[in-house]
């Protein structure tokens, strides 16, 4: 069953004018995060990136979740031809791509809401990191569709921590992953990527509350 309150939160971005870049989506309306060069270099493959999105739809999952850390958003690091990209995975109502696709670094880094980025990585060896990307590139291959019901029983649709979360499992023996139920609809906790033993903060632009 589809999440009433993220339904009408998805209907209330359709009407907003956006403008897309890489497939995914810039709120023309609100400014543009300046991301530093400097930080962006030291993103590798396998790295998980966290931000606050720009729009209704951001502001609402932040409101929802009420976290320490206050994310909307995730994408798993992955080199395509020779060039480092997110794959995460997007709304339609926000991209022109519905579901997980690519977008570069600097685009990612520059649509974030209040600040509010970071980079963090998963303590894996060697073959389970190459795991982790491989199967982000093989749901990428697939063209996944978005999940607009947030089901994580239903794999053939995924939400951006959908998508985060079944590359991990199927990479790794460890379950880091914390869950909030919110009307019936299981939410991945973005915490959850703070974990010390499962992950080391690489960077974050803000300090969490």
């Amino acid at each position: 069953m589809q999440n009433k309150f993220f339904s009408i939160v998805l209907v209330i971005i359709c009407l907003i004018p956006v403008s897309c870049s890489n497939g995914d989506y810039s709120f023309k309306e609100q400014p543009v995060y300046k991301a530093d060069p400097k930080i962006i270099e030291q993103v590798q493959e396998g790295d998980i990136l966290l931000r606050q999105g720009i729009g209704p739809m951001s502001t609402q999952i932040v409101r929802v979740m009420a976290e320490k850390n206050t994310f909307s958003h995730c994408a798993i690091v992955c080199r395509i031809n020779d060039t480092l990209k997110v794959i995460h995975s997007i709304s339609p109502a926000l991209s022109e791509t519905d579901g997980v696709q690519t977008q570069n670094l600097y685009d990612f880094f520059c649509d974030v809401a209040d600040s509010n980025i970071a980079i963090v990585r998963p303590k894996m060896d060697s073959i389970q990191k190459t795991k982790f990307v491989s199967e982000a590139r093989r749901y990428l291959s697939q063209k996944i569709h978005f999940d607009h019901s947030f089901n994580f029983d239903d794999t053939s649709n995924f939400s951006c921590s959908e998508l985060v979360y079944y590359c991990y499992k199927r990479s790794a023996p460890s379950n880091p992953f914390l869950f909030k139920v919110q009307d019936n609809i299981k939410l991945l906790k973005f915490d959850s990527f703070f974990n010390p033993d499962f992950f080391s903060t690489v960077w974050q632009a803000k300090n969490p509350k």
